[in-house]
């Protein structure tokens, strides 16, 4: 009797350790879920992704497979504790694996938690908010700040270097805009968007020849001059403004 009684706690330990470590290892990993600006550099044609995503799946595997190992100690003590048959030296043995087991899974759990913490923080502090300044060299742009924290992102960042020539420039809005502010005929709206040098600024001469496309919530909009932007022969800052009257 005494022994079907702690056969009976085990399970229900067990039961609950599994189902607890279950939530945390099984279920989809929180940072798949965040906008890193992937799709803004597949838009460009450049392959690749964020290192930021592949750091997050090494540790979901990294933490996921010391899981199942601990999962598999506390069913293995399970086991040696139910066989025992009221043998003392199996029922220490199978106690000393389950509590090393348990503890495995709590520091499992808890770097889980902390390495979820920092990885959340360092994708907030890097990829929210509007951003402003000049272009990568060798042709690409920078953006001007529209409003107040009305733009969600944009591509090429900010400072950006080494962008191709051949780079299309998506900014991301956080509401639907008027896409006549912004579109005319399939080209940018030359009136509210300046493409140009950053050394001879906003009021020099500007790329006008650019084709223009949006998504169908009328937030995500690419562009893509006609021409390669820079020099082949040397690096060329540019820098994108957003007029006011975009709305």
């Amino acid at each position: 009797m005494l022994s079907a009684t702690k056969n009976k706690k085990f399970i229900k330990i067990a039961a609950c350790l599994f189902m607890l470590s279950a939530v945390f290892l099984l279920a989809n990993y929180t940072l798949a879920a965040v906008d890193v600006g992937l799709e803004y550099a597949a838009q460009t044609g450049l392959g690749g992704e964020d290192i930021r995503i592949i750091i997050a799946r090494i540790i979901r595997i990294i933490i996921g497979f010391l899981g199942i190992i601990a999962v598999g100690l506390i069913i293995y003590a399970g086991w040696l504790w139910m066989s025992s048959e009221g043998n003392e030296e199996k029922i220490t043995k199978a106690k000393q694996v389950l509590k090393n087991a348990i503890i495995g899974l709590i520091i499992i759990l808890s770097a889980f938690a902390i390495a979820t913490f920092v990885l959340n923080k360092l994708i907030g502090a890097t990829s929210s908010g509007p951003e402003t300044g000049g272009g990568p060299g060798n042709g690409g742009g920078g953006i001007a700040a529209l409003g107040s924290g009305i733009i969600e992102s944009h591509y090429p960042g900010r400072n950006q270097k080494d962008v191709p020539r051949n780079t299309k420039i998506v900014i991301t809005f956080k509401e639907p805009m008027d896409t006549s502010t912004l579109i005319i005929n399939n080209l940018i709206n030359s009136n509210n968007i300046k493409i140009y040098k950053s050394v001879d600024g906003v009021t020099g001469p500007t790329v006008s020849d650019v084709q223009a496309s949006k998504s169908a919530d009328n937030k995500i909009f690419v562009f893509k001059p006609k021409q390669y932007l820079g020099s082949s022969a040397e690096k060329i800052w540019y820098s994108v403004a957003l007029s006011k009257n975009i709305k």
